[in-house]
């Protein structure tokens, strides 16, 4: 039997890294996407910002957490002391909603790499949680009234539709396909919970609108949903108002008043 080569397989996975880590630049900061999956189908995305010329804090934007009550768990006490316990065997700090590191730039590899073990090991919650009633995610109430809206002349509704950018795949929550594009507009639609105040969150809904400028997506009506609106700063709303056709703005506690306001809103960007 010829004898395996070890080498050759670490060149192998070295080369694939090296193809599949995508990364973002911004004003202030770097946004990282790394091959790896998380329970509920994303890849991870690492933020990096640099604070002083040899010093970084590493985190993740708040999204995992977010990620979570969009899927209907709400971080009990008992969730957080479970999450901060898991954080701290990585090295890393659970500061209100992010998982964040603070190194210098020779520890910077090992905090990426922290920062998205914690994001895969919280989504674990994912594999024993059944959501009751009060607290159905998001998604799933935007996907019933979009099933309940569906009128004739769309002849379907998919649910995480990957595209690809000029540069980068991206994918939105739900995509609601024209049976006559010259009639009525396919339309996309973004769930954005809020992200490390809103910022990085609206950056990266951002940057994937630009990304698809000039593509065929940009056709597509855009309707962004906004979640625990009263907590986003004001610039960044109004980011994602600017990039959007439409926008639904929801207050935490409101979450159920989607089925009403999400039909009429999609009537007006399908025409």
């Amino acid at each position: 039997m010829e004898i395996l080569n070890c080498s050759s397989i670490k060149t192998s996975l070295i080369d694939f890294l090296r193809t599949q880590v995508e990364v973002a630049s911004f004003t202030d900061r770097c946004v990282i996407t790394l091959p790896i999956k998380t329970l509920d189908d994303r890849l991870v995305d690492v933020v990096v910002e640099r604070k002083l010329s040899d010093f970084f804090v590493v985190h993740d934007a708040g999204k995992t957490l977010n990620e979570l009550f969009v899927q209907g768990i709400s971080i009990t006490d008992i969730k957080k002391t479970h999450l901060e316990a898991m954080a701290r065997q990585f090295g890393v700090e659970l500061s209100g909603e992010v998982f964040k590191i603070g190194c210098k730039i020779d520890k910077l590899q090992n905090a990426i790499l922290a920062i998205s073990q914690c994001s895969t090991l919280a989504m674990f919650e994912l594999l024993s949680h059944r959501p009751e009633v009060e607290e159905e995610p998001l998604s799933s109430r935007v996907g019933r009234s979009l099933k309940k809206w569906q009128p004739s002349f769309v002849k379907s509704i998919e649910r995480h539709v990957a595209i690809r950018g000029k540069k980068f795949p991206h994918y939105f929550d739900f995509v609601t396909f024209a049976e006559d594009e010259k009639q009525h507009h396919t339309t996309a639609v973004k769930l954005l919970p809020p992200t490390y105040s809103g910022t990085v969150q609206a950056e990266r809904y951002a940057y994937l609108v630009l990304d698809i400028e000039e593509t065929f997506f940009n056709a597509w009506a855009r309707l962004a949903v906004v979640t625990k609106v009263e907590t986003w700063p004001l610039p960044a709303l109004e980011m994602v108002r600017g990039l959007s056709k439409e926008i639904l703005e929801i207050r935490t506690g409101e979450e159920d008043s989607i089925e009403d306001s999400l039909p009429s809103t999609m009537n007006l960007l399908v025409a």
